[in-house]
C-alpha cells in the first residue's frame, strides 16, 4: 500500500519530483526532504533513494515498510537525519550508514534488524526494539548488546520545520483533525445533557398536568 506513490518515484530525473506530495524542495528545485510518516505505507523502500543525493532529511517512521534498509543510503552525503524506525525493516543495518559524516539523528528503532550495528557519526542514534540486533561493530561479533544513544528528536527544536514544511502541515492536519474530533465529541455530550434535561422537564411537567387533573 503506497497511497501517495512515494515509494514508487525516487528517481531524481522523473518530471517535476517536487510536485508529489511529502517531498519537500528547495529554491533550487532540489529535492532535500522526503517525509511521509504515519502514511500506511507497505512495500519495500527502493535503493533508487540513493539518486536523491541532495536529501537532508528521511522521515519514514510508523509505516509498514519491509525489506532491507537500502545501502544506498549511505551514498548521501549531505543526509543530517534518517528516521525508519516503526517499521519492519529486516536484515542487517547496512556498513554504509557508517560513512553519513553529516549525519545527525539516526532512529532505526522497532523493526526487525538483525547482526552488528556499524559505528555512526549520529550524534543520537537508536536501535532499541530489535531484538536480533547484536554488537556495536562489525567485528565484535554478536554476544552483546548495541549501545544507543538517547532518545531525543523533537519536531520543534529540529531542522524539519525549515525543511519539510509538507510534514509540519501533515502534522498540524493530524492535530486539527483530532481538535475536531474531541470538539464533536464535546459538542455531543452537551446535546444528550440537554436531551436528558429537556426529557426530564416533559415528564415532570405532564406529571403536574396529571396531578392538576386528578385534583380537579
Amino acid at each position: 500500500m503506497n497511497p501517495y506513490g512515494v515509494l514508487n518515484k525516487l528517481d531524481e530525473d522523473s518530471v517535476d519530483p517536487c510536485s508529489w506530495a511529502m517531498i519537500t524542495c528547495s529554491p533550487d528545485n532540489l529535492v532535500i526532504c522526503l517525509g511521509a510518516p504515519s502514511q500506511s505505507l507497505s512495500g519495500t523502500l527502493s535503493g533508487a533513494i540513493g539518486n536523491l543525493t541532495n536529501l537532508r532529511q528521511v522521515l519514514l517512521q510508523n509505516n509498514n515498510i519491509s525489506g532491507q534498509i537500502p545501502p544506498e543510503l549511505g551514498t548521501l552525503s549531505k543526509l543530517q537525519t534518517l528516521d525508519l524506525s516503526n517499521n519492519r525493516f529486516s536484515s542487517v543495518v547496512p556498513d554504509s550508514l557508517g560513512q553519513l559524516n553529516s549525519l545527525q539523528y539516526l532512529d532505526l528503532s522497532y523493526n526487525n534488524l538483525s547482526g552488528p550495528v556499524p559505528k555512526s557519526p549520529a550524534r543520537t542514534f537508536n536501535v532499541a526494539g530489535n531484538p536480533l540486533i547484536c554488537g556495536s561493530s562489525s567485528t565484535e561479533g554478536c554476544s552483546g548488546s548495541a549501545n544507543v544513544g538517547p532518545l531525543s528528536f523533537s519536531l520543534g527544536t529540529s531542522p524539519v520545520n525549515s525543511l519539510c514544511p509538507s510534514l509540519v502541515y501533515l502534522l498540524g492536519k493530524h492535530k486539527s483533525k483530532k481538535l475536531a474530533l474531541a470538539l464533536g465529541l464535546s459538542l455531543s455530550l452537551v446535546f444528550l445533557f440537554l436531551l436528558a434535561l429537556g426529557i426530564l422537564w416533559l415528564r415532570r411537567k405532564h406529571k403536574g398536568h396529571l396531578m392538576l387533573n386528578v385534583s380537579g
